[in-house]
């Protein structure tokens, strides 16, 4: 993951940190993160 790809990823944890449910997951070569067990969001183009 390059820096760019870190940094992204912490801004988008803490605002999921507010949701109930909340889990993150390393999947296509990045990071999801999942409310509920549903992907909402992710880091790379890939997604």
């Amino acid at each position: 993951m390059n820096p760019v790809d870190t940094i992204l990823v912490e801004r988008i944890r803490q605002l999921m940190r507010r949701r109930k449910a909340f889990a993150e997951q390393k999947m296509f070569g990045g990071v999801a993160f999942m409310i509920n067990g549903n992907m909402c969001v992710g880091d790379g183009k890939n997604l």
